[in-house]
């Protein structure tokens, strides 16, 4: 028998068919936790062990899939920018005023 928590229900068979109702349960909870690592797990931060669950989850999941290829696209247009630089007076009165300070 299941029991609701926080809307989640607990007790749910794990290895039910996706979409059927007691499908539901365990890893609903690992939502939260899997998005969590994302970052870590697309920079190669994570023990061998969470990299196995966080792609385990992303086998079954939709939605943090597209939560992943999201952050993907992110991560590479943030690369893509360029790096902007001080204009040549403020840079000079910045170092002119650090080394008065010295």
């Amino acid at each position: 028998m299941s029991q609701a928590h926080d809307g989640v229900v607990l007790g749910a068979h794990v290895d039910a068919p996706a979409g059927s109702p007691s499908a539901v349960g365990l890893a609903e909870r690992d939502h939260p936790a899997v998005r969590a690592q994302l970052s870590d797990y697309l920079d190669g931060g994570l023990a061998i062990s969470e990299v196995e669950r966080v792609s385990r989850h992303l086998d079954s999941c939709a939605d943090c899939t597209a939560y992943l290829a999201t952050l993907r696209r992110t991560v590479t247009l943030l690369g893509e920018l360029s790096t902007p630089s001080a204009p040549a007076r403020a840079r000079d009165a910045t170092i002119q005023r650090a080394l008065s300070e010295s």
